[in-house]
Protein backbone atom coordinates (compact mmCIF):
# COMPACT_ATOMS: atom_id res chain seq x y z
CA UNK A 1 0.00 0.00 0.00
CA UNK A 2 2.65 2.73 0.52
CA UNK A 3 4.28 1.62 -2.97
CA UNK A 4 0.50 2.72 -4.24
CA UNK A 5 0.10 5.74 -2.07
CA UNK A 6 3.38 7.07 -2.73
CA UNK A 7 3.46 6.03 -6.59
CA UNK A 8 0.52 8.17 -7.27
CA UNK A 9 0.98 12.00 -8.06
CA UNK A 10 -1.68 13.98 -5.31
CA UNK A 11 -1.84 16.97 -5.12
CA UNK A 12 -2.75 19.79 -2.70
CA UNK A 13 -6.52 20.06 -1.97
CA UNK A 14 -6.75 16.20 -3.32
CA UNK A 15 -9.13 14.17 -1.09
CA UNK A 16 -8.46 10.53 0.02
CA UNK A 17 -10.98 8.48 1.10
CA UNK A 18 -11.65 5.54 3.68
CA UNK A 19 -12.96 3.80 6.41
CA UNK A 20 -12.94 2.95 10.44
CA UNK A 21 -12.31 -0.19 10.16
CA UNK A 22 -8.89 -0.38 7.79
CA UNK A 23 -5.80 -1.58 9.51
CA UNK A 24 -2.60 0.52 9.74
CA UNK A 25 -1.40 -1.12 6.65
CA UNK A 26 -3.12 0.11 4.59
CA UNK A 27 -4.35 2.99 6.10
CA UNK A 28 -1.43 4.85 7.73
CA UNK A 29 0.68 5.12 4.45
CA UNK A 30 -2.44 7.62 3.30
CA UNK A 31 -1.97 9.32 6.44
CA UNK A 32 1.55 10.16 5.50
CA UNK A 33 1.26 10.86 1.90
CA UNK A 34 -1.79 13.26 2.62
CA UNK A 35 -0.05 15.24 5.27
CA UNK A 36 3.26 15.78 3.08
CA UNK A 37 1.42 16.55 0.14
CA UNK A 38 -1.19 19.16 1.76
CA UNK A 39 -3.89 17.19 0.79
CA UNK A 40 -6.96 15.83 2.77
CA UNK A 41 -7.94 12.12 4.66
CA UNK A 42 -11.49 11.84 5.05
CA UNK A 43 -12.28 8.65 7.34
CA UNK A 44 -15.82 7.40 6.89
CA UNK A 45 -17.77 5.05 9.27
CA UNK A 46 -18.96 1.62 8.67
CA UNK A 47 -22.41 -0.12 9.85
CA UNK A 48 -21.44 -2.42 12.51
CA UNK A 49 -23.18 -5.33 11.64
CA UNK A 50 -23.43 -4.28 8.29
CA UNK A 51 -27.25 -5.24 7.03
CA UNK A 52 -26.67 -5.26 3.25
CA UNK A 53 -23.76 -4.37 0.35
CA UNK A 54 -25.63 -1.11 -0.75
CA UNK A 55 -25.86 -0.21 2.92
CA UNK A 56 -21.82 -0.22 2.49
CA UNK A 57 -21.71 1.08 -0.82
CA UNK A 58 -23.48 4.38 0.13
CA UNK A 59 -21.45 4.13 3.39
CA UNK A 60 -18.51 4.77 1.54
CA UNK A 61 -19.79 6.57 -1.12
CA UNK A 62 -21.54 9.24 1.18
CA UNK A 63 -17.81 11.12 1.83
CA UNK A 64 -16.70 11.44 -1.98
CA UNK A 65 -16.76 14.65 -3.63
CA UNK A 66 -15.34 16.85 -7.01
CA UNK A 67 -12.04 16.68 -5.17
CA UNK A 68 -11.68 12.45 -4.09
CA UNK A 69 -8.65 11.41 -5.93
CA UNK A 70 -8.57 8.12 -4.34
CA UNK A 71 -10.83 5.39 -2.61
CA UNK A 72 -9.08 3.20 -0.34
CA UNK A 73 -11.20 0.18 1.92
CA UNK A 74 -10.66 -3.14 2.61
CA UNK A 75 -12.60 -5.94 0.73
CA UNK A 76 -12.41 -7.85 3.99
CA UNK A 77 -12.30 -6.07 7.50
CA UNK A 78 -9.73 -7.37 9.86
CA UNK A 79 -12.13 -5.86 12.44
CA UNK A 80 -15.96 -7.65 11.86
CA UNK A 81 -14.90 -10.08 8.63
CA UNK A 82 -17.31 -8.35 6.61
CA UNK A 83 -16.73 -8.01 2.82
CA UNK A 84 -17.03 -4.76 1.27
CA UNK A 85 -19.12 -4.68 -2.27
CA UNK A 86 -15.92 -4.05 -4.21
CA UNK A 87 -17.13 -4.33 -7.57
CA UNK A 88 -19.93 -1.91 -7.50
CA UNK A 89 -17.30 0.44 -5.54
CA UNK A 90 -15.14 0.35 -8.35
CA UNK A 91 -17.62 0.60 -11.06
CA UNK A 92 -18.81 4.13 -9.74
CA UNK A 93 -15.47 5.18 -8.79
CA UNK A 94 -14.33 4.27 -12.90
CA UNK A 95 -17.48 6.44 -13.85
CA UNK A 96 -16.33 9.37 -11.26
CA UNK A 97 -12.50 9.34 -11.87
CA UNK A 98 -11.47 8.19 -8.44
CA UNK A 99 -8.30 5.65 -8.08
CA UNK A 100 -9.46 2.70 -6.10
CA UNK A 101 -6.97 1.00 -3.59
CA UNK A 102 -8.10 -2.18 -1.99
CA UNK A 103 -6.74 -3.58 0.82
CA UNK A 104 -7.13 -7.61 0.46
CA UNK A 105 -4.47 -8.51 3.28
CA UNK A 106 -7.56 -11.29 3.64
CA UNK A 107 -9.15 -12.64 1.37
CA UNK A 108 -6.19 -14.37 -0.65
CA UNK A 109 -6.22 -18.15 0.96
CA UNK A 110 -9.52 -17.64 2.66
CA UNK A 111 -11.93 -17.12 -0.37
CA UNK A 112 -12.12 -17.85 -4.32
CA UNK A 113 -10.80 -14.31 -5.59
CA UNK A 114 -10.32 -13.52 -9.44
CA UNK A 115 -9.00 -10.18 -9.25
CA UNK A 116 -9.92 -8.97 -12.36
CA UNK A 117 -13.29 -8.61 -10.27
CA UNK A 118 -12.54 -7.20 -7.40
CA UNK A 119 -9.31 -5.72 -7.63
CA UNK A 120 -10.31 -1.91 -7.95
CA UNK A 121 -7.02 -0.20 -9.69
CA UNK A 122 -4.74 -1.56 -7.27
CA UNK A 123 -4.93 -4.67 -4.74
CA UNK A 124 -2.38 -4.81 -1.82
CA UNK A 125 -2.44 -8.29 0.14
CA UNK A 126 -0.61 -10.14 3.05
CA UNK A 127 -0.07 -13.71 1.99
CA UNK A 128 1.58 -14.90 4.87
CA UNK A 129 -1.83 -14.93 6.16
CA UNK A 130 -4.67 -17.22 4.75
CA UNK A 131 -2.04 -18.60 1.76
CA UNK A 132 -0.10 -19.27 4.36
CA UNK A 133 3.16 -17.83 2.68
CA UNK A 134 6.68 -16.99 4.11
CA UNK A 135 6.39 -13.88 7.01
CA UNK A 136 8.00 -11.06 4.74
CA UNK A 137 6.23 -11.86 1.20
CA UNK A 138 3.18 -9.65 -0.06
CA UNK A 139 1.47 -9.27 -3.15
CA UNK A 140 0.60 -5.84 -5.48
CA UNK A 141 -1.74 -6.26 -8.11
CA UNK A 142 -1.74 -3.06 -10.12
CA UNK A 143 -4.39 -3.22 -13.36
CA UNK A 144 -2.85 -3.14 -16.42
CA UNK A 145 -3.55 1.24 -17.56
CA UNK A 146 -1.22 2.19 -13.99
CA UNK A 147 1.83 -0.54 -14.61
CA UNK A 148 3.53 2.31 -16.61
CA UNK A 149 2.02 5.28 -14.69
CA UNK A 150 3.04 4.23 -10.99
CA UNK A 151 6.29 5.95 -9.37
CA UNK A 152 8.33 3.60 -7.87
CA UNK A 153 8.91 3.77 -4.70
CA UNK A 154 12.13 1.71 -4.26
CA UNK A 155 14.31 2.51 -7.28
CA UNK A 156 17.05 -0.07 -8.71
CA UNK A 157 17.92 -0.08 -12.19
CA UNK A 158 14.98 -0.86 -14.23
CA UNK A 159 12.45 1.43 -12.70
CA UNK A 160 12.40 3.58 -15.29
CA UNK A 161 12.03 0.95 -18.04
CA UNK A 162 8.38 1.12 -19.15
CA UNK A 163 8.67 -1.75 -21.17
CA UNK A 164 8.71 -3.98 -18.03
CA UNK A 165 5.37 -2.96 -16.66
CA UNK A 166 4.54 -3.44 -13.05
CA UNK A 167 7.49 -6.08 -12.94
CA UNK A 168 9.89 -2.43 -12.37
CA UNK A 169 8.64 -2.23 -9.60
CA UNK A 170 10.23 -5.12 -8.35
CA UNK A 171 13.52 -4.05 -9.21
CA UNK A 172 14.98 -3.09 -5.76
CA UNK A 173 18.31 -4.83 -5.11
CA UNK A 174 18.57 -8.25 -3.73
CA UNK A 175 15.83 -9.85 -3.08
CA UNK A 176 15.38 -13.10 -0.77
CA UNK A 177 14.42 -15.23 -3.30
CA UNK A 178 13.30 -18.51 -1.15
CA UNK A 179 10.30 -16.07 0.54
CA UNK A 180 9.18 -15.90 -3.09
CA UNK A 181 9.89 -19.73 -3.60
CA UNK A 182 7.59 -20.08 0.07
CA UNK A 183 4.84 -18.19 -1.55
CA UNK A 184 4.76 -20.33 -4.66
CA UNK A 185 4.90 -23.36 -2.51
CA UNK A 186 1.74 -21.94 -0.73
CA UNK A 187 -0.25 -21.54 -4.36
CA UNK A 188 0.54 -24.27 -5.53
CA UNK A 189 -0.73 -26.12 -1.94
CA UNK A 190 -3.99 -24.21 -1.96
CA UNK A 191 -4.83 -24.90 -5.74
CA UNK A 192 -3.51 -28.71 -4.77
CA UNK A 193 -6.52 -28.84 -2.19
CA UNK A 194 -8.73 -26.31 -4.58
CA UNK A 195 -9.67 -22.77 -3.45
CA UNK A 196 -13.86 -24.36 -3.72
CA UNK A 197 -13.41 -26.98 -0.89
CA UNK A 198 -10.69 -24.35 0.99
CA UNK A 199 -13.06 -21.99 1.21
CA UNK A 200 -16.12 -24.10 1.69
CA UNK A 201 -14.28 -25.80 4.35
CA UNK A 202 -13.54 -22.06 6.16
CA UNK A 203 -17.39 -21.17 6.00
CA UNK A 204 -18.86 -24.33 7.55
CA UNK A 205 -16.31 -23.69 10.34
CA UNK A 206 -17.03 -20.47 10.88
CA UNK A 207 -20.60 -20.70 10.04
CA UNK A 208 -20.68 -23.45 12.99
CA UNK A 209 -18.48 -21.60 15.50
CA UNK A 210 -20.72 -18.09 14.51
CA UNK A 211 -23.88 -20.17 15.60
CA UNK A 212 -22.32 -21.56 19.01
CA UNK A 213 -21.52 -17.80 19.96
CA UNK A 214 -24.85 -16.48 18.98
CA UNK A 215 -26.14 -19.05 21.23
CA UNK A 216 -24.77 -18.04 24.40
CA UNK A 217 -26.18 -15.07 26.58
CA UNK A 218 -24.24 -12.08 26.30
CA UNK A 219 -22.32 -12.50 23.18
CA UNK A 220 -22.59 -9.53 20.85
CA UNK A 221 -21.86 -10.61 17.12
CA UNK A 222 -20.36 -7.78 15.26
CA UNK A 223 -19.80 -10.00 12.14
CA UNK A 224 -23.03 -9.21 9.66
CA UNK A 225 -25.39 -12.60 9.55
CA UNK A 226 -25.67 -11.93 5.92
CA UNK A 227 -23.73 -15.26 4.21
CA UNK A 228 -22.54 -13.13 1.67
CA UNK A 229 -21.18 -10.25 3.53
CA UNK A 230 -18.98 -12.41 5.49
CA UNK A 231 -16.46 -15.59 5.02
CA UNK A 232 -13.97 -17.07 7.69
CA UNK A 233 -13.75 -14.43 10.40
CA UNK A 234 -16.26 -13.69 12.90
CA UNK A 235 -15.63 -11.18 15.73
CA UNK A 236 -17.92 -10.91 18.67
CA UNK A 237 -17.95 -9.26 22.53
CA UNK A 238 -18.69 -10.67 25.41
CA UNK A 239 -20.80 -8.42 28.15
CA UNK A 240 -18.79 -8.21 31.00
CA UNK A 241 -15.69 -9.75 29.86
CA UNK A 242 -12.51 -7.82 28.49
CA UNK A 243 -11.48 -9.47 25.12
CA UNK A 244 -7.69 -8.79 26.39
CA UNK A 245 -8.49 -10.84 29.29
CA UNK A 246 -10.54 -13.09 27.68
CA UNK A 247 -7.94 -13.92 25.06
CA UNK A 248 -5.44 -14.52 27.93
CA UNK A 249 -7.95 -17.80 29.12
CA UNK A 250 -8.12 -18.93 25.74
CA UNK A 251 -4.29 -18.98 25.14
CA UNK A 252 -4.08 -20.72 29.06
CA UNK A 253 -6.79 -23.07 28.41
CA UNK A 254 -6.45 -24.64 25.57
CA UNK A 255 -3.23 -22.67 22.97
CA UNK A 256 -6.64 -20.73 21.25
CA UNK A 257 -4.73 -18.02 19.29
CA UNK A 258 -6.91 -14.91 18.43
CA UNK A 259 -7.46 -11.24 17.76
CA UNK A 260 -8.57 -8.90 20.05
CA UNK A 261 -9.63 -5.90 17.99
CA UNK A 262 -8.61 -2.74 20.32
CA UNK A 263 -8.18 -0.39 17.41
CA UNK A 264 -10.48 2.06 17.04
CA UNK A 265 -11.26 1.31 21.06
CA UNK A 266 -14.05 -1.38 19.68
CA UNK A 267 -13.00 -4.14 21.99
CA UNK A 268 -14.03 -7.09 19.96
CA UNK A 269 -12.33 -10.63 20.06
CA UNK A 270 -12.23 -12.27 16.06
CA UNK A 271 -11.73 -15.98 15.94
CA UNK A 272 -10.70 -17.08 12.36
CA UNK A 273 -11.43 -20.66 10.59
CA UNK A 274 -8.98 -22.17 8.20
CA UNK A 275 -8.42 -25.63 6.46
CA UNK A 276 -6.08 -26.80 9.90
CA UNK A 277 -8.75 -25.95 12.38
CA UNK A 278 -11.62 -28.88 13.13
CA UNK A 279 -14.94 -29.46 14.47
CA UNK A 280 -13.18 -30.74 18.07
CA UNK A 281 -10.98 -27.25 18.24
CA UNK A 282 -14.30 -25.29 17.16
CA UNK A 283 -16.26 -27.26 20.01
CA UNK A 284 -13.77 -26.40 22.72
CA UNK A 285 -13.81 -22.63 22.07
CA UNK A 286 -17.46 -22.78 22.19
CA UNK A 287 -17.01 -24.72 25.64
CA UNK A 288 -14.89 -22.67 27.54
CA UNK A 289 -16.77 -19.30 26.01
CA UNK A 290 -20.20 -20.94 27.79
CA UNK A 291 -18.62 -21.65 31.03
CA UNK A 292 -16.87 -17.93 30.70
CA UNK A 293 -20.21 -16.50 30.51
CA UNK A 294 -21.43 -18.60 33.17
CA UNK A 295 -19.10 -17.97 35.74
CA UNK A 296 -16.47 -15.41 34.48
CA UNK A 297 -13.00 -16.02 34.40
CA UNK A 298 -11.46 -17.11 37.42
CA UNK A 299 -8.35 -15.32 39.06
CA UNK A 300 -5.44 -17.03 40.09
Amino acid sequence: MNFVANGIDLEEGDEVVSTDHEHIGGLEPWRLVTRRRRASLTIVSLPVPALSEDELLEAVWSAVTPRTRVVCVSHLTFTTGTILPIPALALRCRDAGVILAVDGAHPPGMMELDLADVAGDFYASSPHKWLLAPQGTGLLYITEAWRERIWPTLASGGWDDLSLGAHRLNHMGTMDESRLAGLLASVEFLRAVGMERVEARVRYLRRTLEDGLRSIPGVFVATPEAEHLKAGMVSFRLNGVESASLQGHLSRTANVRTRVIGEYDYGWMRLSTHVYNSPAERERVLEILSEVARNGIASG
